[in-house]
């Protein structure tokens, strides 16, 4: 983590150790698929754990290179993600909460409004973080509270 909230802006990343454990059971399952190959013991499910495994390895050796990253800044907030780039200004998102998706892994989810009297809609920041999910939340929230404009 980068930054704070006194000195912005403050850039979380996504966590490269769980990129790597990620990595590491997917190159398991890949192993263990191509290795049912070449002994013909061939199923749907050998091909299933190919097709989700093998591209698999290659976006948690992306994220091992170019983590997903939150700059929180006063005029907003940033994620950059594997495939694209969304700012948020901080009246577009409120109530950011962790929520546990499973009993490994809590999400950053948070509601989103796309007009200033329009609906509120959830959104996210996923999972995986340096920082705890509750305590990116409560940063999350503070610097709102600090810099959203009335």
């Amino acid at each position: 983590m980068q930054g704070s909230l006194d000195n912005p802006p403050l850039v979380v990343s996504t966590a490269r150790w769980k990129a790597l454990l990620l990595l590491v059971i997917s190159v398991v399952f890949v192993v263990t698929g191509v290795l049912e190959l070449s002994a013909a013991a061939q199923d749907w499910w050998t091909y299933l754990q190919l097709a989700v495994f093998g591209p698999a390895c290659a976006v948690f050796v992306w994220q091992l290179f170019s983590p997903a990253s939150l700059t929180i800044a006063p005029g907003g907030v940033t994620y950059r993600g594997l495939w694209h780039a969304r700012h948020f200004e901080w009246w577009q998102v409120a109530d950011f909460r962790p929520v546990a998706f499973g009993m490994l892994s809590k999400h950053v989810l948070f509601d989103l409004r796309k007009a200033r009297d329009g609906e509120a809609r959830p959104g996210g920041f996923g999972t995986g973080w340096e920082l705890p999910a509750a305590r990116l939340c409560d940063l999350l929230n503070q610097a709102r509270e600090r810099w959203n404009a009335p």
